[in-house]
């Protein structure tokens, strides 16, 4: 969706009286926000991650309106792009916010997060829950993070 959104926006991309600075903003609000609604609640794998940030490349590639052709490096197109926040680091500090703000709660909401429902688990591997992406995203311990959490308000 997020791709078809970028192609429907050509015309102000090739746009010459537009600066790019304005472009790269235009970007972030028009194509980025379709391509990340709701990704606090997204469990993201390995694939998921490789693919968000290949779709972070090819706009920044279709922005500058750089074909294969011209043999341009994926470095390139971010050393152009110059320091910006990055589309997964931002849905990282996203997840991280939805889950202080959970943590504050008791009720059926943080038992779904965190996985504390009863009863039998199912058979086969665990499915990837959300907490596991949080361990991957900060390196303290989820006790320590939701003490840390409810110590805030």
């Amino acid at each position: 969706m997020a791709k078809s959104a970028t192609i429907a926006l050509t015309n102000i991309w090739k746009d010459r009286y537009i600066l790019q600075r304005t472009t790269k903003q235009l970007l972030q609000v028009l194509v980025f926000s379709i391509a990340t609604y709701g990704a606090e609640f997204w469990i993201l794998r390995k694939g998921d991650k490789r693919k968000i940030a290949a779709l972070e490349l090819w706009c920044h590639h279709w922005l500058f309106r750089v074909s294969w052709v011209n043999k341009r490096t994926s470095k390139w197109v971010l050393e152009k792009i110059g320091p910006c926040r990055r589309l997964l680091d931002n849905n990282n500090d996203n997840k991280c916010r939805f889950l202080g703000h959970v943590a504050k709660t008791y009720d059926l909401k943080k038992d779904v997060l965190f996985g504390t429902t009863h009863g039998k688990s199912g058979r086969g591997r665990p499915k990837t829950r959300m907490l596991d992406n949080m361990k991957d995203i900060v390196d303290i311990r989820m006790t320590e993070l939701l003490r840390m959490a409810q110590n805030r308000s």
